[in-house]
């Protein structure tokens, strides 16, 4: 079984908070994320929101970050810059999720 964790470690000023990811007791080095995570329904994989950085001016830039539960590898797809990836789903071993797009005022 594995053990997931997300621990806080802070606040995007007036935003959401973030998070490092620790699985079985290895904390995930160098890497935040935000709290969407999604079990695939045979439990073999785990998404979730990889932010790439806090910078206010430069994102939010994020992607969906996918690790295999099995062997603990870990993959990610194309960066979201300007907005978040959200509302993870695997069907059919196709993910799929929401591209929310911030627009400038």
């Amino acid at each position: 079984m594995i053990d997931v964790k997300l621990i806080n470690v802070g606040e995007v000023r007036f935003g959401p908070s973030y998070y490092e990811l620790m699985i079985n007791g290895i904390l995930l080095k160098n890497r935040i994320f935000g709290d969407d995570l999604y079990w695939s329904d045979d439990k073999n994989l785990i998404v979730i929101q990889e932010w790439l950085t806090l910078d206010y001016s430069k994102g939010p830039i994020t992607r969906p970050f996918i690790i295999n539960t099995t062997n603990l590898k870990y993959s990610f797809l194309s960066e979201e810059k300007k907005g978040f990836s959200t509302n993870f789903k695997i069907d059919r071993n196709i993910l799929l999720y929401t591209q929310e797009i911030k627009v400038p005022e």
